[in-house]
């Protein structure tokens, strides 16, 4: 096993001490167990549903899902239910009580890291771009204008890779946008018949490119987000859409 020496402020010794004491831990064993839950996020190939569960837990911590355990395990009985028999809480219970590390992942199970906000704000104005797209081509069809063919499906959004645990989260994401009633106009992509929204390739980086070039575009209040009659765009720019999806480094004159 290597050894990594460290040099550390006084106060910051000090404070390490006092945080290995409440859990009960030597400080080399603090330090491990966060650099451990520093690394272990960022190995997604192995995409193990407890893979960002922590390494360890405060006595303060486990008191509390210790207790969420029994108060459960009495409300269940023994008819159980989703969340387990009134054995399985008591046994939960006896894990968190007990500080049986290697059980604590179960705790977790089904708890995905956040999404942050930058990536929510990246899947609403996708969401809004693609239902701008969508209004676009009605309102164009509704005044007779000839769409060049294919255009439309080439402009269809097709959701996210399920396969990449990041853009998996994108798309349960969009799945609870459009499932709370907004972006209606979105609903089919997510349907049977689009296999529930998973793209089956990797589309973040499509997405982001298309809305870079959308915001290139002159738009009524500088925002992707308005007013649903103030922001069509033309045949022109929707082949500009779709000249960056396809090819990244192509881009249509205004």
């Amino acid at each position: 096993m290597a050894t990594i020496t460290l040099r550390l402020d006084d106060r910051v010794k000090d404070q390490l001490e006092a945080v290995a004491r409440g859990r009960g831990q030597t400080v080399s064993d603090l330090i491990r167990s966060a650099l451990n839950q520093l690394l272990s996020p960022a190995e997604r190939e192995g995409q193990s549903q407890t893979a960002h569960a922590p390494a360890s837990l405060t006595m303060v911590e486990r008191q509390q899902l210790a207790l969420l355990h029994r108060i459960l395990a009495r409300v269940i009985g023994d008819d159980g239910s989703t969340d387990g028999d009134r054995d399985y809480q008591l046994e939960r219970a006896k894990v968190l009580e007990s500080g049986f590390v290697q059980q604590y992942a179960m705790e977790f199970i089904g708890i995905e890291p956040e999404l942050s906000a930058r990536d929510c704000d990246f899947v609403m104005d996708l969401l809004d771009m693609f239902r701008r797209i969508i209004f676009s081509v009605r309102k164009l069809e509704a005044d007779d204008v000839e769409l060049p063919e294919g255009l439309a499906d080439e402009l269809t959004f097709s959701g996210f890779d399920l396969n990449d645990p990041h853009e998996a989260q994108l798309l349960s994401y969009a799945r609870h946008l459009v499932d709370g009633d907004h972006w209606a106009e979105l609903m089919p992509a997510f349907g049977p018949d689009n296999d529930g929204g998973n793209s089956h390739s990797l589309r973040a980086a499509v997405y982001a490119r298309m809305l870079e070039e959308l915001r290139t575009m002159p738009v009524d209040g500088h925002s992707l987000r308005g007013a649903r009659d103030s922001y069509f765009l033309g045949v022109e720019e929707l082949q500009r859409l779709a000249a960056v999806r396809v090819h990244p480094s192509r881009r249509q004159s205004a």
